[in-house]
């Protein structure tokens, strides 16, 4: 069931994403998509799909945290500013929602959150298939009301943070790679812990 919430809460953020191939009569890179299916203390799947030349990415993922009532949506938009497509310094902006299935009379209060995202990313992806990308910015989470259970701390309604993200990348084919990644967001996501952790890996496909 959690694996078909997560292909639904995926297909419904790809309607999201902006018509990016009006331009593919002026420019002769077409749109390319990179699926990517992952697995850690996070696992789920995503997308980032390219407009013509490299000028957005649209990136789209869900995901669950393993052994814990986590779930997550996001969607964000990277804009290169400087460099190459596929190999540029850009900057972010993304929304995710969260949701806390915790199960149980003592839980109180909003299971969702939102939260929103900017910041700066670089890629760099040599001729052979590496990649290293990494992001830095800051975050808002916002809650309805203020949510936990038994004797922790209540999440706030509001909370700020920071977000950093570094992906690597190996490719085995011209289509194939496997890939690393780390995501910490340190607005108050979680009860206890507060921030968000999330360490996997996985295999990217490119369309």
């Amino acid at each position: 069931m959690r694996v078909w919430a997560l292909t639904s809460m995926l297909i419904g953020l790809t309607s999201l994403t902006p018509a990016v191939a009006r331009a593919a009569d002026v420019d002769p890179t077409p749109v390319s998509a990179d699926v990517r299916l992952f697995a850690g203390f996070g696992t789920g799947l995503g997308a980032e799909v390219w407009s013509p030349g490299g000028r957005l990415r649209a990136d789209l993922e869900a995901g669950s945290l393993i052994g814990a009532p986590f779930d997550w949506g996001a969607i964000a938009a990277i804009v290169p500013l400087v460099g190459q497509p596929r190999e540029f310094l850009g900057v972010r902006a993304g929304y995710q929602l969260d949701y806390i299935g915790q199960l149980g009379p003592d839980w109180h209060g909003s299971r969702s959150g939102h939260a929103l995202d900017a910041g700066v990313v670089g890629r760099i992806e040599s001729s052979g298939g590496k990649v290293l990308e990494g992001g830095v910015g800051f975050e808002g989470l916002f809650r309805g009301t203020p949510a936990g259970c038994c004797d922790n701390a209540f999440l706030p309604t509001a909370s700020a943070g920071l977000r950093f993200a570094l992906l690597s990348e190996l490719a085995l084919t011209d289509s194939a790679a496997l890939f690393i990644r780390g995501v910490l967001r340190t607005a108050q996501h979680l009860p206890e812990i507060g921030v968000l952790p999330i360490a996997d890996a996985g295999l990217r496909y490119r369309f």
